[in-house]
């Protein structure tokens, strides 16, 4: 995480909190980071702290709005 760290781990981990029933710890657990490091991030996202290519990524995401999908499975 930090300035340098993967835009793409950043929206996989905003993604799932959006878009699943899976608690932030399960979503740590699954893409292998720290959870203060999924708090630290979403907490970011809530308060408008996101840059590119993050910002890009969820706006094409929002414009898609895919359906809540059950963690029953994972």
């Amino acid at each position: 995480m930090g300035p340098g760290a993967n835009p793409a781990r950043r929206f996989a981990i905003w993604a799932l909190n959006r878009s699943s029933e899976l608690t932030q710890g399960q979503i740590a657990k699954a893409l292998g980071v720290q959870y203060h490091q999924v708090t630290r991030l979403l907490g970011r996202l809530r308060n408008g702290g996101h840059r590119e290519p993050l910002t890009g990524w969820i706006n094409l995401w929002l414009a898609r709005e895919p359906k809540k999908v059950s963690s029953a499975g994972v």
